[in-house]
């Protein structure tokens, strides 16, 4: 698998192997029927999709900050040249810090875009959904911004828990 700058790798190979592992518990303890196995790929295979493409934007969305930190230039001097820019008392040292800052900006999708994982659904016929009305789409920005939802196959988002006394907090997930 291609290799997210935020680690959505090796969070969808586990989150891969929990969803095959279950399956097959339950087809190998007669629980399910062997067709439940069919299911795999049709629900992973379009979360593996899109964490693919979110790593690939991640990588074009560094690009405005390796330029703005000379790191683009076809020579060495050249780039020394322009990284000295960057603190420079001049209108181009103003203009690449501003350039900087806005290739930071940039990359909020990957430090900020908790919901490429949590905006996951599954279609399939695994999930049972004959007493569920329509689902709401996701939002505009999918990435960035998570669909609170109890909709089955949904993930529920991550809280912080206390004991009854107050004490070390513990995570239900």
């Amino acid at each position: 698998m291609f290799h997210s700058l935020n680690g959505l790798g090796s969070n969808t190979f586990i989150q891969d192997a929990y969803n095959l592992v279950w399956k097959v518990a339950y087809v190998l303890q007669g629980k399910a029927d062997p067709k439940l196995l069919e299911t795999y790929s049709i629900e992973r295979q379009p979360v593996g999709s899109d964490v693919i493409t979110r790593a690939k934007q991640e990588l074009r969305d560094h690009g405005p900050i390796l330029e703005a930190l000379g790191m683009m230039g076809p020579s060495l001097e050249v780039r020394k040249r322009d990284y000295a820019e960057l603190s420079e008392d001049t209108l181009k040292g103003v203009a690449r810090r501003a350039m900087l800052q806005a290739g930071i900006a940039g990359t909020a999708h990957e430090f900020l875009g908790v919901s490429i994982e949590m905006n996951q659904r599954y279609d399939s016929r695994a999930v049972y959904l004959a007493d569920e009305g329509p689902r709401s789409s996701l939002p505009a920005d999918a990435v960035l911004h998570h669909e609170i939802t109890t909709y089955p196959w949904s993930r529920l988002p991550h809280d912080w828990l206390n004991k009854r006394l107050p004490g070390k907090q513990f995570s239900p997930n």
